[in-house]
């Protein structure tokens, strides 16, 4: 994942997962809101939330909407480097717990270098 600024305060995100054998990568603009930390993508359809946690340079990307009207949430912990940090995934359960997710629905994606 990587995330850079835009102007105005927007974001623009590159993801590339691996799902079922093939590369994907994704770009999503997120549009700044009045309100600190949120954002809008998808044509306002999504709000992003970037949740700070107090372990550096770790924070929680989460994500609420509605998709074929059904409301969907997603939380991703999101940090500088790629090592594992207990620390950061103690606090991301935390947060889980906080929105009401089940713990089991964690999962933690194997890296892959020639994704």
């Amino acid at each position: 994942m990587m995330v850079s600024n835009m102007d105005g305060g927007d974001l623009y995100v590159k993801i590339k997962i691996w799902v079922t054998g093939y590369c994907y990568n994704i770009e999503v603009h997120l549009r700044k809101t009045n309100e600190p930390l949120k954002y809008t993508a998808l044509k306002g359809t999504s709000v992003i939330y970037i949740v700070k946690i107090p372990v550096k340079d770790h924070c929680i990307f989460f994500c609420e909407g509605k998709r074929h009207r059904k409301r969907y949430c997603k939380a991703k912990l999101v940090g500088r480097d790629s090592k594992d940090n207990p620390e950061a995934m103690e606090e991301f359960k935390k947060f889980v717990k906080s929105k009401g997710l089940r713990l089991e629905y964690i999962i933690v994606p194997e890296r892959r270098e020639h994704c």
